[in-house]
């Protein structure tokens, strides 16, 4: 997400905090999560890090991550489905939970949009 630019103030950090507050399941791309993981897991070692709170929630949420390359996850918290991208999607939604957040890159995100598998 390098390339976002913009005013990370108290105004956007509180509205990011509540859209992510009753999130208990995470949606990854391959291609973001290692840096992803990698980011929030570096500022995990870090608590007087002002990112640290919500580090710890993006580390402790379990995520999926979709992909056709990997068969398991190296990461916390994280398991691999490379799986019929609609049924999968449908499988989770129907578990118990709350919300559902989705971090991926346009690839993800468009194949997300094209099955309409967005709430």
């Amino acid at each position: 997400m390098g390339w976002l630019i913009w005013n990370w103030d108290d105004k956007l950090k509180k509205y990011v905090d509540e859209l992510t507050e009753p999130v208990d399941t995470i949606l990854l791309g391959r291609k973001m999560t290692n840096s992803f993981i990698s980011y929030w897991s570096g500022v995990m070692n870090k608590p007087d890090d002002p990112e640290y709170l919500f580090a710890k929630k993006m580390i402790e949420t379990p995520k999926i991550v979709f992909t056709k390359t990997l068969n398991k996850s190296e990461w916390i918290n994280t398991e691999v489905s490379n799986g019929d991208l609609r049924a999968e999607i449908s499988r989770i939604k129907n578990q118990q939970g709350t919300d559902i957040i989705v971090y991926g890159g346009a690839s993800f995100d468009s194949s997300l949009i094209k099955e309409k598998l967005i709430d």
